[in-house]
């Protein structure tokens, strides 16, 4: 039985995938995070660098709910001390020869665009591809403040994939004027998408999209709008229990030189990105998935998305 009866496959494809924001997580601090059926620890060393680490071997507590030594996670039950790097026992009390078996699980870690990220694989196999950063460059002043959001979603992480080609439900549930033309391709473990877009009664008119996935968990998109709105946008879908999702954005506008119109501008996407949401999450936790569904000539290239998608299985 898979982990969720709504899908054919496992809830938990391989890919990497983000667990927080960097600025989540300050120096010396630990925080338990909700991703794969478990509860992780995500701390920061003294050295500034982000680590991941599973529950204590000992028995079996929580590491999240320990304390941050140098750049080791000390055991909150008996004080067992870790390498959060390598997994490695660095300490026990009362003990001055640490068994060679005493090793916590840990998570390859790469941290960009504010995000900190873990590769996983229910195997433990090596990750089979890199991730690259968001191509604007988001470090560069010219970005402003950034927004957040954060949805915990009963869906399986593949929908949000499917969900980027359906442009045939896009005038239905997100009010565009009409059905907006796509450019779809994917290579290895990308997936790309490009299309332009116009909504009603909105001032933003025409807005191209570019849109980039690296695997189910890491999408890139970049849009720009009237009257000389760029923004660049972060998405982050983890699967997190065995029926749902976390779905996270961080979305940044670039900087105007009129005093205080990028405030304005802020407030009216960070309301289209919340409406947007708000109309797909009742239909993505009440759908069934059907792996052989009554195609339509109309219908996007869902089906190419799911090729893709076997990979990750």
């Amino acid at each position: 039985m898979h982990e969720n009866p709504r899908y054919p496959f496992t809830q938990y494809p391989k890919g990497w995938y983000a667990l927080a924001f960097s600025d989540e997580i300050r120096h010396g601090e630990v925080k338990g995070v909700e991703a794969f059926g478990q509860i992780l620890a995500v701390y920061r060393g003294k050295d500034g660098s982000a680590r991941v680490v599973n529950k204590c071997p000992h028995l079996g507590a929580a590491l999240s709910l320990g304390k941050v030594i140098d750049n080791d996670i000390q055991c909150r039950f008996h004080g067992w001390q870790f390498d959060g790097s390598s997994g490695r026992c660095t300490k026990i009390p009362g003990l001055t020869v640490i068994p060679q078996k005493a090793k916590c699980d840990t998570y390859r870690v790469v941290e960009q665009d504010n995000h900190i990220y873990v590769w996983f694989a229910r195997d433990n196999s090596e990750p089979s591809f890199e991730l690259t950063p968001h191509p604007s460059g988001l470090n560069d002043p010219k970005w402003g403040k950034r927004l957040k959001f954060s949805w915990r979603i009963r869906m399986h992480p593949q929908e949000v994939a499917e969900n980027l080609v359906d442009t045939e439900h896009f005038p239905i549930v997100h009010n565009y004027s009409k059905k907006p033309p796509l450019q779809f391709s994917h290579k290895d473990h990308w997936l790309l998408a490009e299309m332009d877009s116009r909504r009603h009664g909105r001032f933003s008119g025409p807005t191209p999209t570019k849109i980039t996935y690296q695997g189910f968990g890491c999408t890139h998109a970049s849009v720009k709008a009237r009257p000389g709105v760029h923004m660049a946008v972060v998405l982050s879908t983890t699967p997190v229990a065995d029926e749902y999702t976390r779905i996270t954005i961080q979305a940044q506008v670039e900087k105007y030189r009129v005093p205080g119109l990028e405030a304005i501008v802020r407030q009216f996407v960070y309301k289209e990105i919340a409406e947007d949401f708000a109309n797909d999450i009742p239909i993505w936790e009440s759908k069934d998935y059907i792996e052989s569904p009554l195609w339509s000539k109309v219908d996007g290239p869902i089906w190419k998305v799911r090729q893709w998608a076997t990979q990750f299985y």
